[in-house]
């Protein structure tokens, strides 16, 4: 029971995460525009206020959910008749700038903190930012970005995340032809997902990379003359616009250097070097008295000696159990919801240092990035080998609507019948 739960939470900490990181950087964007709006929007400060926005208790208990209630104040205040549908260039148009409309910002950062996969939420997201673009084409202004440390510090890095992004806009390049035989061979893998291109309106025509998904929704692309391994696959491994075939392959790569493989391998083989060391039965064949003799009085006197394997048992010994601490770590941070960054810690350093001197914790960048990721796809894999060998499957939609109405669909997953003695 306890490895379902470290395996549901994992997924769902991963899932919770990514959505997190996302959102940041999509409300981070979208604060920046909201201040610099075009002067052709007039200033003011009436029509929209959310500086002192809290939500109103009796909306809550009318709608269910604070989510739901934040849903009716956004439709009242930006579309009282309504949103414009995808045709239309925007669905809904600015009446005032100012600071009352950059602090919806800060509203909608508090709710999808809470709710970072909300549906509701995401699409007003997604729906203010198209409004804002609309303004900036409408003023023939380039629409400006974050110029915040975090931002630029996440701009400098392989991983450059560009919002709203459309495929069109850029221009695929065919791969370099390789000079000779020399250099490491090109993973076919991070050929498919991540495609070398650039954008049509740079001059500098500056090489980039954009996920392959991006033709069908994944607004992602990586500012990089290479393509970053790690990166890429972390970001493949909960893109919702790959092709499924291909996710399930990088499931499985993924899968192979989760922390939770790695300690398995390493505590497997050294077992098995144990019993193979321990094991009885074993017979040695000598060499006759008279024979051993005279080889020995004919060999030639050497005083080298065997070298010692200490320091390769000890470097073994170290290696496993640093494999075994990250899986122990992932665990604990998965299972008990913390969060990564509590390893940047110095307080969480130095308990290491005091304890297992020769082992060096993984960051707070590596958990989240790398190593919790690794762990989901090893679960993903497992729960679709396991789902492989089962019958009576069945999948259930459960609906609900917006007030426009809008559809939500969430679905689950069930097996019918008796699974680890429990119906």
């Amino acid at each position: 029971m306890t490895d379902k739960l470290s395996i549901s939470m994992i997924t769902i900490l991963m899932s919770f995460f990514h959505d997190v990181r996302r959102n940041d950087a999509r409300l981070n964007q979208l604060r920046t525009a909201l201040a610099q709006l075009p002067h052709s929007i007039p200033l003011g400060n009436s029509k929209y206020n959310f500086e002192h926005y809290v939500p109103d208790p009796d909306r809550v208990e009318l709608y269910g959910s604070t989510e739901a209630a934040l849903n009716n104040v956004l439709e009242v205040t930006f579309a009282p008749r309504g949103r414009k549908d995808e045709s239309a260039l925007c669905p809904f148009e600015f009446e005032e700038r100012g600071p009352g409309l950059v602090a919806v910002v800060d509203v909608l950062t508090a709710a999808l903190n809470q709710c970072p996969n909300s549906a509701l939420l995401q699409k007003w997201l997604r729906d203010l930012w198209r409004t804002t673009v609309y303004h900036y084409n409408c003023a023939k202004q380039p629409v400006p970005s974050p110029t915040n440390t975090e931002n630029a510090t996440a701009a400098s890095t392989a991983n450059s995340e560009a919002l709203d992004i459309d495929a069109g806009d850029y221009e695929d390049l065919p791969e370099p032809v390789a000079q000779g035989p020399c250099g490491r061979p090109i993973d076919t893998k991070l050929l498919a997902l991540a495609i070398r291109c650039y954008k049509k309106d740079d001059p500098s025509k500056a090489h980039m990379f954009r996920c392959a998904g991006t033709n069908t929704g994944c607004t992602t692309t990586w500012k990089s003359k290479s393509r970053d391994k790690r990166r890429i696959l972390v970001h493949a491994a909960t893109c919702e616009h790959l092709p499924r075939k291909l996710k399930e392959k990088l499931d499985g790569g993924l899968a192979i250097d989760a922390p939770y493989t790695k300690s398995a391998v390493l505590n497997c083989a050294a077992t098995t070097s144990k019993a193979q060391h321990s094991s009885p039965g074993i017979t040695v064949t000598t060499q006759s008295q008279p024979l051993a003799n005279k080889a020995r009085t004919e060999a030639p006197v050497t005083t080298r000696s065997q070298p010692s394997v200490a320091p390769l048992a000890k470097k073994a010994r170290m290696k496993a159990l640093t494999a075994q601490l990250h899986s122990d770590v992932v665990q604990l941070f998965c299972v008990g919801g913390l969060p990564p960054s509590k390893v940047d810690l110095p307080e969480w350093k130095s308990m290491w240092l005091h304890a297992v001197p020769s082992y060096v914790p993984a960051s707070s960048s590596k958990l989240e990035e790398y190593q919790i990721p690794a762990e989901a796809a090893l679960v993903r894999t497992k729960q679709l080998e396991h789902l492989r060998t089962c019958i009576n499957l069945s999948i259930t939609f459960d609906g609900r609507t917006t007030r426009l109405p809008e559809s939500v669909y969430t679905i689950q997953d069930h097996l019918f019948g008796v699974l680890d003695g429990v119906s």
